[in-house]
């Protein structure tokens, strides 16, 4: 597995669109060579005396997460993603996904969908692994349950 952070702090600055095109090379050649990929954002905070560019900060950094599958042109195998909010935005903005198909729980409070013919890239698997589920180990669980033989 190959893993890619992506720099909160890129949502600053002026060439935010580069740095996702960037992103999506990396993430492209990984998935074209066979491999998956995790792209995680740094854990730094970026926060400013007012609120309300606060949750803009926020909002660019998942419309960014949501640019890099948007800009994918390799279907990947599965895509797994964690939180709510981000992966409400990546099943909707993202993959496009207007219907699925539950196909069950990877683990308790998971669920996986079958996407629909609509979508970016139907029937593939999609896990929605909420911010607030799990341990420190469950995210590497249900990673290693999706690498097998899907």
């Amino acid at each position: 597995m190959a893993s890619i952070e992506f720099d909160v702090k890129a949502v600053t600055t002026n060439d935010l669109q580069s740095y996702i095109n960037q992103q999506i090379e990396k993430v492209s050649s990984f998935i074209q060579t066979g491999r998956d990929v995790v792209v995680y954002t740094s854990r730094d905070v970026i926060k400013t005396a007012d609120l309300t560019n606060n949750l803009s900060i926020s909002t660019n950094i998942s419309n960014a997460l949501v640019g890099i599958v948007q800009g994918l042109k390799v279907k990947p195998r599965f895509i797994i993603a964690k939180g709510g909010i981000t992966s409400s935005d990546v099943a909707t903005k993202g993959l496009n996904i207007k219907k699925a198909c539950v196909i069950g729980q990877i683990t308790q409070g998971v669920p996986v969908w079958l996407t629909g013919e609509e979508a970016k890239y139907n029937q593939m698997p999609y896990v929605i692994f909420p911010g607030n589920i799990g341990d420190e180990d469950t995210l590497t669980t249900v990673y290693k349950m999706n690498t097998k033989e899907i």
